[in-house]
């Protein structure tokens, strides 16, 4: 039997094309007025990574749900099947995030679910990247203001 292996690399734009289409598909009608849904994934060191990024238009939203599966904790798992696993995974999540009323989170760190026999990485957190921003330069001002 063959080895499986992952080769490090970043999602082609039609792969990330079509995740952005089948979930806004499923989910555009719980999206609000400003809010967008932006998809990135890649292969790196046998491992998976799909990162989803729902957001609102300045920020003050600003949700990136990230999700990964390693090779060696799945073994004979194939590419197609690390994104298929992934993808299940996120869409199961959102489903129940959305049904309840966006109050179910996953913690800050990753932490393992154990997914249809699948070891599945996930981690989130919600910010506020206007205020964060807004705090940076402040601080910065400051900063400058001592020299």
């Amino acid at each position: 039997m063959n080895k499986i292996e992952w080769k490090d690399r970043f999602f082609k734009p039609e792969e990330i094309a079509q995740m952005e289409a089948v979930f806004n598909e499923k989910f555009f009608s719980f999206l609000k007025k400003d809010e967008n849904v932006f998809f990135e994934g890649y292969f790196s060191e046998q491992t998976c990574y799909i990162t989803v990024l729902l957001k609102n238009e300045d920020e003050t939203y600003y949700y990136p749900f990230e999700t990964a599966i390693p090779l060696n904790q799945n073994p004979g798992v194939t590419e197609d099947g690390a994104k298929k696993f992934l993808l299940d995974f996120i869409g199961e999540y959102f489903e129940t995030f959305f049904a309840d009323e966006r109050e179910t989170f996953v913690p800050v760190d990753w932490t393992l679910f154990e997914v249809e026999g699948a070891n599945i990485y996930a981690r989130g957190q919600v910010v506020n990247k206007k205020l964060e921003k807004m705090g940076d330069a402040i601080l910065g001002s400051a900063d400058s203001g001592r020299k």
